[in-house]
């Protein structure tokens, strides 16, 4: 019987090895991911609000219907020219977002960078882009959390490109109120004077 049992176990460890070789589970709702399935499964996939291109506002990519600028854009003039998102704000791409700062999942990021080379590797203001920046922490968040995301995503992003990415160049030399707790009129100048540049490129 001991002989048989140990038989089961053993089927049973091979057959999931298979069919879940690194037994990853879904960053949203925590299901076990089939070999096809990336960092969410098919369901949640569906769930997530994927902005489409012909839905998104010209320069800062918020969701809107029909081409053109979102009223934001349209009022305020900002200092970036092109941003993309791969989803709305809402329910779903949150859990992704407390996942990846709450539970520290260091591999999420990378997987989110090579998701937004795929979805953007075909626009055109990408080939003007010369170098890969990512928006640096605080060294007292850098040191109760472990991690830079935002590098580990541009590190996700640059391994699918020739482009250069450099994390040594700016720093943020002042620690700030997180910008999800302010108001729209507070956010604009909370950052004010918190970077600085760190050293010239060679």
């Amino acid at each position: 019987m001991k002989t048989c049992y140990n038989v089961n176990i053993l089927i049973k460890e091979t057959i999931k090895t298979f069919f879940y070789p690194n037994n990853t589970k879904c960053c949203v709702c925590g299901k076990i991911l089939l070999k096809e399935d990336n960092i969410y499964c098919i369901d949640c996939n569906d769930k997530l609000e994927w902005i489409k291109d012909n839905n998104r506002c010209e320069k800062c990519s918020k969701k809107i219907y029909g081409k053109g600028l979102c009223s934001n854009c349209k009022n305020e003039n900002y200092s970036f020219k092109k941003g993309y998102s791969l989803w709305n704000y809402g329910k779903y791409s949150k859990k992704i977002i407390s996942k990846i700062k709450n539970e520290k999942h260091k591999g999420l990021c990378i997987s989110l960078g090579n998701i937004l080379y795929e979805k953007t590797n075909h626009l055109d203001f990408l080939k003007e882009v010369d170098l890969i920046l990512p928006v640096p922490i605080h060294k007292s968040k850098l040191k109760k959390r472990g991690f830079n995301q935002a590098y580990l995503i541009a590190k996700g992003f640059k391994d699918n490109t020739d482009k250069e990415l450099r994390d040594d160049l700016i720093i943020k030399t002042l620690s700030r109120k997180e910008q999800k707790n302010l108001s729209k009129t507070k956010r604009k100048t909370n950052l004010w004077g918190a970077f600085k540049i760190k050293k010239k490129m060679k």
